[in-house]
This record gives C-alpha cells, sequence and structure tokens, in this order.
C-alpha cells in the first residue's frame, strides 16, 4: 500500500486536482496501511521532497493511527514551513496533544506565525491556542 501512495504523491498534479481528488483518493490508502507500510513511510519521510512531505502530512490528517501522529509531529520539524504548516494543520484536528509538541517545535510556529500568510497564521494560531488550552486544562 505504501508504494502506492508514495508513486501517487511523487506525480506533479495540480494543485486543485490535488485538492479535489488526490488527498481523498491517497487517504483511502492510508486507512488500509498495516504496521509495514507506516514504518516504511517513516523510513522515507528524509528522502522526499517537500512537496511531497506536505502532501503526505494532508493525506494522513484522517488517520488515527498512532503511527500517524508521529509522522506528523516529525514533519512539524521540518526545515520548510510549507510541511510545518500542513503539518500543523492535520495536528491541529487530534484530540490531545499536551506534551507531543516540543517547546523547540512551538518557538518555531510562533515565527512562523510573525511572517506566515494569513492563511499560514490562522492555521498556526489555531494549534497554538489548542496546545495553550490543554497546557491550561
Amino acid at each position: 500500500m505504501f508504494s502506492d501512495f508514495d508513486e501517487y504523491l511523487k506525480l506533479p498534479l495540480p494543485s486543485d486536482h490535488w485538492y479535489d481528488v488526490g488527498v481523498e483518493y491517497v487517504s483511502g490508502l492510508v486507512e488500509k496501511f498495516q504496521d509495514s507500510d507506516w514504518q516504511a513511510l517513516s523510513d522515507a519521510l528524509c528522502d522526499r521532497p517537500a512537496e511531497w512531505r506536505t502532501k503526505c502530512a494532508e493525506a494522513i490528517d484522517v488517520s488515527s493511527n498512532k503511527s500517524a501522529m508521529h509522522i506528523l509531529l516529525n514533519l512539524l520539524a521540518a526545515p520548510e514551513d510549507d510541511v510545518v504548516i500542513a503539518a500543523a494543520d492535520s495536528l491541529r484536528s487530534r484530540e490531545v496533544l499536551k506534551n507531543v509538541v516540543s517547546e523547540d517545535e512551538i518557538a518555531r510556529l510562533r515565527k512562523i506565525m510573525a511572517v506566515g500568510s494569513p492563511p499560514a497564521r490562522a492555521v498556526v494560531g489555531d494549534l497554538l491556542n489548542k496546545l495553550n488550552r490543554e497546557q491550561l486544562g
């Protein structure tokens, strides 16, 4: 299943096709992942370009598998802002984030808030608010 996921994310799809068709298709593949697929995805992350990792964060948003959370946290530490924003967007839909996002990652999110586009600030701000609520609660 991972090989199909990997190959699809490598396709040079127009963004409208990705959001209209691609995310749903690849999310369906993710729902069928076995432990070996999650391991292959984890192993492949560092070798894939930023666009692939951004799509990956968007595609695994729907998965409740604990490996999805681990991968999203890895993507949250990516050097590229687009990847971090996609990971933040997927993480903000998670139920519990308390004690899973590091202080370094929170500092990085705050930097993105300071210079990001309005949509990026909305996504990152929402995640930071959620983290703050969980710390207070």
